[in-house]
């Protein structure tokens, strides 16, 4: 919660609820190690963990075409 708040600070992330956002990647990231107890032959867990991370970013990160006061 505390990175997300500092990036909504910076102008890096965009203007969303910390406390909400901060839910949703640990739940993301909890969702995905689930899966991987299930199914530790098949889920590529590290390739996975990656991909979340990169999608979740992108929906944080303020566009570069945006000016930032």
């Amino acid at each position: 919660e505390a990175i997300i708040k500092q990036g909504i600070a910076r102008g890096e992330f965009i203007q969303v609820n910390p406390q909400d956002t901060a839910t949703a990647l640990v739940g993301a990231y909890e969702g995905l190690m689930l899966l991987w107890v299930m199914s530790p032959k098949t889920m590529r867990l590290k390739e996975s963990m990656q991909v979340a991370a990169q999608l979740l970013l992108a929906g944080l990160i303020v566009p570069q075409h945006v000016a930032r006061d």
